[in-house]
């Protein structure tokens, strides 16, 4: 096609180019809007605490993990991370709380967890936090069974942080961008295929 026929093409089937595009802008409005929906801002509540385990001390000489200290504060994060903590919890709160992402971490060679909370308010985001540490050395001492006050854990609160946690960008412009290209593209690709199968259908009749 010469660039008369392009011309010719886009002037006789710019209703359908402008329709393509609005249509894909509409479909990117929307994608945009839900991918910004899904991407609201968080606040986290982090909580270091020092576990105590009376009669286990690290012998002169042994490391953490020799004494087997190490893999007792890897099960207490797994109790953390898991299910029947968060019921305590959120019976604690009071029923229908949300507690949000709780992750607990054990620091390498040591007794210490870090305990994160990530919730899209501020004051659960802490209050979850700070229940977690209340309830910790309770649920500890359920599932140790110890035979007497010498035995239970000690949970005690190293640190406190509170932040805000940037979400992720929702990518709104690009989403859009890409929309109407696509609707451009769609477009002017219609078009000038129905201007090309208008004039051969006109050339080819008698």
């Amino acid at each position: 096609m010469e660039m008369k026929e392009y011309r010719a093409a886009l002037v006789a089937g710019w209703k359908v180019i402008v329709a393509t595009v609005l249509v894909a802008l509409l479909i990117g409005g929307a994608v945009a809007f839900a991918t910004a929906r899904s991407s609201e801002p968080q606040f986290a509540s982090s909580r270091k605490v020092l576990l105590t385990v009376p009669g286990t001390d690290s012998p002169d000489g042994e490391t953490y993990e020799e004494s087997g200290l190490t893999a007792r504060t890897l099960s207490y994060a797994e109790l953390v991370n898991g299910t029947a903590m968060a019921e305590r919890v959120i019976e604690e709160l009071g029923e229908g709380s949300d507690v949000g992402t709780v992750s607990a971490v054990a620091i390498s060679s040591t007794t210490v967890l870090n305990v994160n909370v990530t919730h899209g308010d501020e004051e659960q985001a802490k209050k979850v936090a700070d229940t977690y540490v209340q309830l910790l050395p309770e649920v500890i001492a359920e599932v140790d069974e110890p035979q007497d006050d010498s035995g239970a854990v000690r949970v005690t609160l190293i640190s406190s942080e509170d932040g805000f946690v940037v979400a992720p960008s929702s990518g709104a412009p690009r989403i859009m961008l890409l929309a109407l290209m696509m609707g451009l593209g769609l477009g002017v690709g219609w078009a000038l295929l129905r201007y090309t199968a208008s004039t051969e259908a006109a050339e080819a009749r008698p």
